[in-house]
């Protein structure tokens, strides 16, 4: 197995994990949703979405969608294409992290404009997030390596605490491959707050409000459950079947969060939270959608400013492939709740 090939499975490992662990502006007016299948080759995964819809991720390269339709192969570090590397983050301001694998340590990478750059730094450093500042967090040491790194206009702080996911204030939850159930603020790290008789809060994803979203661990038998985390509380998120293993998986500024519940084969669904409910992305398709009776929406990963989501599962046509979905809001002024009910009657 290539260098390359192990990385891409401690990736989907990942992403099993966070499963195991583990308002756009108008969101609280969010109607149906249009569905894209994003065009990928062979082996894609999509990591990242940004406030623009710009989305990033890898296969046998670094890969960057301004579009659904369109695949566009990024620049490497070594200048190759195909040099073991891999796009993991993209900003606003259409900065991406990414990392190239050279002489078997991880070196990262800041791209704009197609103009790449290593960060610099003795060792191995592999990238998780990047915000609209330009900081980039992640792992130093390699993936898991059990120190994080915060670079910062050409400095580099290492320090002990989360390295996952990043917000633009440079406040850190999570971590790029293991669980943390830390949050770093100002420099400072903590211990995120339980939920009340519940173990650890998992941190994955943190927005510009401080506001957390993620998994809360059992403290016994039982299931992880999706788990939100404001300013020291750590409340439970309603289930959509009760007793299944839930994730939070992302929050936008808006508090609307997007994550799944776990399943055999397809039994998994894409869910979203708003205004203290539940609902499963799929019953939010429109009717009259091409992908309505095509898609089948498995896992929510990234939800951002606009409503806009990131979503992967399967397409019926093509059963054997795993497909990637942008899913955007149709905007209306009733809500998820009432978009069950319109796109049943549509």
């Amino acid at each position: 197995m290539s260098a390359f090939s192990v990385i891409r499975s401690i990736i989907l490992s990942a992403f099993a994990l966070s499963s195991a662990l583990a308002l756009s502006a108008a969101a609280h007016a969010q109607d149906t949703y249009k569905v894209q299948r994003i065009s990928t080759t062979p082996d894609v995964i999509i990591v990242r979405l940004n406030n623009k819809g710009d989305m990033v991720g890898f296969g046998d390269n670094a890969y960057l969608w301004r579009r659904p339709d369109r695949q566009i192969t990024l620049p490497t570090l070594t200048g190759e294409p195909g040099a073991q590397a891999a796009a993991v983050a993209i900003n606003d301001r259409r900065q991406i992290a990414g990392f190239n694998l050279i002489a078997g340590a991880y070196r990262t990478f800041i791209l704009r404009h197609r103009r790449i750059r290593d960060i610099g730094g003795t060792g191995s450093f592999f990238p998780s997030d990047i915000n609209n500042a330009g900081q980039i967090v992640g792992d130093f040491g390699g993936a898991g390596g059990g120190q994080a790194f915060l670079w910062t206009a050409g400095m580099l702080e290492i320090y002990d605490g989360p390295s996952g996911y990043l917000n633009d204030l440079g406040e850190a939850v999570g971590g790029a491959f293991l669980g943390d159930d830390r949050i770093r603020q100002g420099g400072v790290v903590r211990t995120l707050e339980s939920a009340p008789g519940r173990g650890p809060t998992m941190g994955l994803d943190i927005n510009n409000h401080s506001q957390v979203v993620g998994v809360s661990l059992p403290l016994g038998p039982g299931a992880q459950q999706a788990v939100f985390w404001q300013a020291g509380v750590a409340t439970l998120l309603p289930e959509f079947e009760p007793g299944r293993l839930t994730v939070a998986r992302s929050i936008n500024d808006s508090e609307v969060i997007v994550g799944f519940q776990e399943g055999e084969g397809t039994g998994s669904r894409a869910l979203v939270w708003t205004n203290g409910n539940v609902y499963s992305l799929t019953d939010l398709i429109r009717e009259r959608d091409p992908l309505k009776s095509f898609a089948i929406l498995l896992f929510a990963w990234k939800v951002n400013n606009r409503g806009q989501i990131l979503v992967s599962g399967f397409d019926t046509r093509e059963p054997e492939v795993y497909a990637h979905f942008l899913l955007t809001p149709r905007h209306g002024r009733r809500g998820p709740h009432q978009a069950v009910q319109d796109a049943e009657a549509e």
